[in-house]
């Protein structure tokens, strides 16, 4: 076998290679939590209203309560919050649910600007993505509180499911059952040495490993020299 040919298969394994092991990181965002629907996932004219203690609606901030589907590491977030006028902001956290009350809190990101204005529209949801470091556990309760500062205001929509759960009215600390506020959270699922691949993983690995034979079977064959 000459050098080209050498190089060539040598390219050829390192490609196959390289498709193996990028096949073991292949990672989908999978719903987690949430209660979306079909379309747009809300509800015009229902929901909840959440005001900063400032506003002419009273201070309201909820917070909706949610089990994780599994071990995940979350990636983004999202709640259906229309803002009552123009620049209104929202805030958005999440907490571990402790008997019912807000327990101990994972995460909170300020200043999210709501996406359309006025009770009764809504479109894209008040996001928040790109996270890092914060995993839920399988089973595992929590709770997704919205809240607004000074007059900001706006209107969590409900659920097109209809599911309805608890609400935790945050200023009052009542905990009741009421349709759910329209939100979900994606992620991935969280690492685990033990865990199967993905169906799309084991394509790439069988792929790659299929390559990497085809091409060692044709070396050798090209190895083959007569005196």
């Amino acid at each position: 076998m000459t050098v080209r040919s050498s190089r060539f298969a040598l390219r050829h394994v390192l490609c196959a290679a390289a498709l193996c092991v990028g096949a073991a990181s292949v990672a989908q965002a999978d719903p987690v939590a949430g209660n979306l629907g079909a379309g747009d996932g809300y509800t015009p004219y229902s929901g909840w209203v959440v005001a900063g203690s400032d506003s002419p609606y009273g201070h309201n901030a909820m917070a909706m309560a949610f089990t994780s589907a599994g071990d995940y590491d979350i990636n983004e977030i999202d709640a259906f919050i229309s803002g009552d006028g123009e620049g209104q902001v929202f805030s958005l956290s999440l907490w571990t649910n402790s008997g019912g009350s807000l327990g101990t809190l994972l995460g909170s990101w300020s200043n999210l600007a709501a996406n359309v204005s006025g009770f009764g529209n809504a479109g894209a949801p008040v996001s928040v993505s790109g996270l890092t470091d914060i995993t839920l556990s399988a089973g595992g309760q929590y709770f997704l509180e919205a809240s607004a500062e000074g007059a900001n205001a706006g209107f969590w929509y409900n659920s097109t499911n209809g599911n309805s759960g608890p609400t935790l009215y945050v200023d009052y600390d009542y905990l009741t059952q009421y349709p759910q506020g329209a939100f979900a959270l994606q992620g991935t699922p969280a690492a685990d040495t033990g865990s199967v691949p993905e169906p799309a993983s084991w394509a790439l690995m069988l792929g790659g490993f299929g390559l990497v034979g085809g091409v060692l079977r044709s070396s050798r064959k090209a190895s083959v020299t007569f005196a």
